[in-house]
C-alpha cells in the first residue's frame, strides 16, 4: 500500500446512483477498497462527509481516497456514447 493516497474526483458509478451515501460508502469500500469523503452536487457545491441519507444522483461527482483509480463504469451523460 502506498504511503499516501491522493484524493480524486470521479463520476458516480451506475451501481450507486439512487442509493444513499451510507449504502454507497459501504458498497464502494467493499467492492473497490476506496473511501468516499465528499460529493460534488449538480450545484457545484462540495459536501464533505455528507449525511448518510443523502441520495446519490447521476450528476454527482464523488471525491474518493484510493490507492489506485477505480475502474467502475461512470454514468453516461445524455448524448454521450458508450466506449
Amino acid at each position: 500500500m502506498p504511503a499516501t493516497c491522493p484524493i480524486a474526483a470521479a463520476p458516480a458509478p451506475v451501481g450507486v446512483v439512487g442509493k444513499t451515501f451510507l449504502e454507497a460508502l459501504v458498497e464502494l469500500k467493499r467492492d473497490y477498497n476506496l473511501l468516499v469523503v465528499g460529493i460534488q452536487s449538480g450545484e457545484d457545491i462540495l459536501h464533505t462527509n455528507p449525511p448518510g441519507t443523502y441520495q446519490i444522483r447521476a450528476i454527482d461527482r464523488l471525491y474518493i481516497i484510493a490507492a489506485e483509480r477505480p475502474s467502475f463504469a461512470p454514468v453516461r451523460q445524455a448524448g454521450q456514447s458508450a466506449l
